[in-house]
C-alpha cells in the first residue's frame, strides 16, 4: 500500500497543462512547419507574398493560432477549470491497494479500479495517472514520501497491466 497527499497550485496546473500542449509532437511540427513557410514567404518576398496563395494565408492563421491564440485560451480555460472544480484546489489523498487507487479530498471521494488508468507518465517533477487521452490524475512527484514510495506506485501499476512512460527522476 502507498498513502501519499497531493496539493497542487494554480499555477502548477497551468504550467503542466501548456506543458503537454506544447510537448505533444504533432502542436511541434505544425508549429514549425507554419513558420518555415512564413519565414521563407517573407525572407524572399516580404509582407506581400504572405497573401499570394492559398497555403501561405492557412500558414499564417495556423501559426497567430499557435502563437496568439491557444496559449491564451488555454490560460483561461485551464484557470477557469481549477477554480471551478474543488477537486483541484483541495488536499487530496491518495491510497493504494491491490483493487485500486482511492481518492479523498473534503468534497469527494472516489474509488478508481486499476483498470481506470490506461498509463502512468513520468515528467520532471509531475507523474500522470491517464484514464483516457484527455482526462487523468496529476501528481507532483514531490507528494511522496520518499523515492522507494514512487518505486513502489510503479511497480504496484505495472503488475495491475498499466504501461509506464518516462523516465524516474535523478535523484
Amino acid at each position: 500500500m502507498v498513502k501519499f497527499d497531493v496539493e497542487i497550485t494554480a499555477e502548477e496546473y497551468i504550467k503542466l497543462n501548456y506543458r503537454i500542449v506544447y510537448g505533444n509532437p504533432v502542436v511541434l511540427i505544425a508549429l514549425a512547419a507554419c513558420a518555415v513557410i512564413v519565414a521563407t514567404n517573407l525572407t524572399n518576398g516580404g509582407w506581400d507574398a504572405l497573401t499570394k496563395g492559398p497555403a501561405d494565408i492557412i500558414a499564417l492563421f495556423a501559426l497567430g493560432y499557435l502563437l496568439l491564440f491557444l496559449p491564451v485560451t488555454l490560460f483561461y480555460r485551464v484557470r477557469g477549470l481549477y477554480y471551478r472544480m474543488a477537486a483541484l484546489n483541495e488536499k487530496q489523498t491518495f491510497t493504494t491497494d491491490d483493487t485500486g487507487v482511492n481518492i479523498k479530498g473534503q468534497t469527494f471521494e472516489v474509488k478508481n479500479e486499476w483498470s481506470a488508468y490506461k498509463t502512468v507518465e513520468l515528467k520532471k517533477d509531475w507523474m500522470v495517472l491517464w484514464k483516457a487521452k484527455n482526462f487523468g490524475n496529476f501528481v507532483p512527484l514531490r507528494s511522496f514520501k520518499s523515492p522507494e514510495d514512487l518505486e513502489q506506485f510503479i511497480a504496484m501499476a505495472q503488475e495491475k497491466g498499466i504501461k509506464v512512460r518516462g523516465k524516474y527522476p535523478v535523484s
